[in-house]
C-alpha cells in the first residue's frame, strides 16, 4: 500500500472518530430489600442507580426502578484469592493442570471461569 494512501486512510479514520458524539453512559435504577455496602453497613430497602458501569449514588429515592429486586439482598462481588480456573478433569477422568493448550482445555477453563461468576466471585 503506497504510504501516502496508508497516511489519508489513518486520518480519515481518526477524524471520524474524533467528530463522533460521545454516548452518554445508560442509567440503571436497582430497587433491592438489602443492601450490604462493602463498608461494614446493611441497608434496608434501598436502590441502587448505576451509571455505565459505575455505581454512582445509594438513594432509596431514586427511580423509576428499571429492576425489581425487592426480594433479594445486593452485595458487592466475592473475591477468590485463591483460584484454578484452569484445573479440571478432562472428558477421560483425567486432571488438567493448564500445561495442555488444546481447544478443549480453553473450553473447560472459560466453563470453571463462568461457574465461578455465578457463584458470586467477580474477582478471582
Amino acid at each position: 500500500m503506497d504510504t501516502r494512501l496508508a497516511v489519508v486512510v489513518v486520518f480519515s479514520l481518526f477524524s471520524i472518530g474524533v467528530s463522533r458524539p460521545i454516548a452518554q453512559p445508560n442509567r440503571i435504577v436497582l430497587s433491592v430489600d438489602r443492601l450490604i455496602d462493602g463498608r461494614g453497613r446493611v441497608l434496608p430497602a434501598s436502590r441502587v442507580v448505576i451509571e455505565g458501569s459505575r455505581i454512582v449514588t445509594i438513594d432509596p429515592k431514586a427511580g423509576p426502578a428499571d429492576y425489581d429486586l425487592s426480594r433479594a439482598t445486593l452485595m458487592p462481588g466475592w473475591i477468590d484469592t485463591h483460584v484454578h480456573l484452569n484445573w479440571h478433569f478432562d472428558e477421560r477422568g483425567k486432571s488438567s493442570s493448564g500445561g495442555n493448550l488444546t481447544d478443549a482445555n480453553a473450553r473447560y477453563t472459560a466453563e470453571d471461569a463462568w461457574v465461578t461468576l455465578q457463584g458470586g466471585f467477580t474477582t478471582v
